[in-house]
Order: structure tokens, then C-alpha cells, then sequence
């Protein structure tokens, strides 16, 4: 699959309540050298249920004029595998320190 396009429809599945609630949706990928960085081998589904709930909980949490921003950052092992992590940054209320 490619992770590119995975995350970007997911994206586009919100775009419009984003646009409605006036918040700003946005991602980015970090670490992707060459095109095929972007095919890996994973549950593509599981992979889109898991960046939908990240982005819906910051979009419900996050204000008027708000962001969310999702970053997809690739790393490397020292074979030929690599390690896809996933940040969600928005401007929401956040978790309290103590939970």
C-alpha cells in the first residue's frame, strides 16, 4: 500500500467538518527519500481506522480557528526494515499531566 495516499484520504474524510468547525487540517511526511519510502506492507485498513481516530479526537477537542496537524515521519533500522510513526499535534485542551 502506499502510505501517502492512505493518509491523505483519511484526511479528506474530515476535510469538510475541519472547514466547518474552522480549523485548520493539515499533514506532512518526514523522512521519505524515494518514492518507493512510500510502499510499505501493513493493514491498510487498521492503519486508516487508527489515523481516523487520532484525527476525530483532535478535531473534537480542538477550537474555532484551531489546527490539527498529523505528521507521518519514517526511520530506519540498520536493515532494510523501517518504523512509521505517527504524531498528532493540534490545539485542543490536551490530557491532563496526571492521566
Amino acid at each position: 500500500m502506499d502510505v501517502r495516499t492512505t493518509v491523505k484520504d483519511v484526511l479528506l474524510i474530515q476535510k469538510h467538518k475541519a472547514q466547518m468547525m474552522g480549523i485548520e487540517l493539515s499533514c506532512q511526511f518526514e523522512g521519505f527519500d524515494k518514492e518507493e519510502d512510500f510502499k510499505i506492507c501493513t493493514d491498510e485498513q487498521r492503519l486508516q481506522q487508527v489515523i481516523l481516530n487520532f484525527q476525530s479526537n483532535a478535531l473534537k477537542f480542538t477550537p474555532r480557528g484551531g489546527f490539527v496537524h498529523i505528521r507521518i515521519i519514517l526511520t530506519r533500522n540498520e536493515g532494510l526494515h523501517g518504523v512509521i510513526e505517527i504524531h498528532v499535534q493540534d490545539t485542543g485542551v490536551g490530557i491532563k499531566e496526571e492521566d
